[in-house]
């Protein structure tokens, strides 16, 4: 059987080349006042201040990168930056947030306008980000440095996101490389060049609720450890998940991870499997999935590229293991009528599989509901319903 395998670039690249005037870091520490810039106090918190106190213009085309820098150098932990609705704040190069417990909210659109230095980076303990909308100007090819996902969250502890809207990334919409207690809260992506919501690189204790992906250049929802990363993802959930139209990639994703829940999941128009669950081998080289669940939901319209047969769900181990993983209360419907099969667990290249369980499941008859090259003893299905 042809290897289930998608060509997937390396999201771990190293960043990319910025001139040292586009990196807008923030001073981490310290006090003192803004030079005098007004600013409301928050009751109990800090000091509430717009970008436009900093100069920031706020119309699109006003390049605003170097407010939005003097902005972010003046906040302090608890303090709050604010970009108003209805205006558009745009930057140049790569917008970087470095002090801890710093809160970035409003209403309004950080626009990048450069793909190659394009990424709002997050890289202190307790910072939140809440309403804004994050769009790039435009992109001319898939990129794979750390500069160019348009949202970056680093190796950090209690990161909030809430309410975000990405619009366009030369990368990952989202791209959270060992985060720490990461909260990502109805957050919605569009348009991404790579996957729209990746997490790596040992992310640990996460929650993704009621995100809505459309449009993901490969994954719409990715969790991937890589054998080179220094610790394994584990304790992920991510809830009531909505993916649509995956121009390249899967719906939602495990390859490589522990302790990683998918639930009440819906997926329309998958370009390949909307459920994959796996272990890679070259040129990827994942660590191995186990105690993986995906519970309820709807997967419609799977698995639509021709060239590519993975079917709705698909299990798969690739010289790695695959174990403890439960697959349950899943409707699938309108799965491409020349996939080989709807749900299908394989091995290759020295792969294991155990403790691979399908219950509650509803397929229409055709094509196959399930097919394997593994043998019965590694898999167990109960309670399947065939409609039609």
């Amino acid at each position: 059987m042809p290897s289930p395998r998608l060509t997937r670039r390396a999201l771990l690249g190293g960043t990319g080349v910025v001139a040292a005037s586009a990196l807008l870091a923030a001073c981490s520490g310290g006090s003192g006042s803004s030079g005098g810039q007004g600013g409301t106090p928050s009751p109990g918190r800090g000091t509430t201040r717009s970008v436009a106190d900093f100069g920031a213009v706020g119309d699109g085309v006003a390049d605003d990168s170097a407010a939005i820098g003097r902005g972010l150098a003046a906040t302090r932990d608890g303090d709050v930056l604010e970009f108003p609705a209805g205006r558009t704040y745009r930057h140049t190069g790569v917008v970087t947030v470095a002090t801890p417990g710093v809160t970035l909210s409003g209403g309004g659109t950080l626009l990048a306008d450069n793909e190659r230095a394009s990424a709002l980076r997050l890289v202190a303990d307790r910072i939140v980000l809440s309403g804004l909308t994050l769009a790039v100007r435009a992109t001319t090819r898939r990129w794979d440095g750390l500069d160019q996902h348009r949202l970056f969250i680093g190796a950090f502890g209690g990161i909030a996101v809430r309410g975000v809207t990405v619009t366009g990334s030369a990368a990952a919409g989202v791209f959270a490389q060992g985060a720490r207690q990461l909260v990502l809260d109805a957050v919605t992506v569009a348009d991404t060049r790579a996957d729209g919501i990746h997490l790596t690189g040992g992310c640990r204790g996460v929650a993704v609720r009621s995100p809505r992906v459309s449009r993901s250049g490969d994954d719409g929802v990715a969790v991937v450890s890589y054998r080179s990363d220094k610790a394994v993802c584990s304790e992920i959930t991510v809830s009531s998940p909505t993916v649509e139209r995956t121009v390249g990639g899967r719906g939602v994703s495990v390859v490589g991870g522990t302790d990683i829940s998918y639930t009440d999941v819906t997926v329309t128009d998958s370009n390949a499997a909307a459920v994959y669950l796996a272990c890679e081998g070259k040129p990827f080289d994942t660590r191995p999935t186990s105690r993986v669940t995906v519970t309820g939901g709807t997967l419609t319209g799977s698995n639509y590229n021709k060239a590519i047969d993975h079917g709705a769900v698909l299990v798969y181990a690739g010289a790695g293991s695959v174990s403890d993983v439960r697959v349950s209360g899943l409707t699938v419907t309108g799965t491409r009528p020349t996939a080989s099969r709807q749900v299908g667990v394989v091995t290759d290249n020295g792969g294991t599989l155990s403790g691979i369980t399908f219950e509650k499941l509803t397929l229409a008859p055709s094509p196959q509901p399930y097919a394997s090259n593994a043998g019965a003893q590694c898999c167990t299905r109960a309670g399947w319903t065939i409609t039609g």
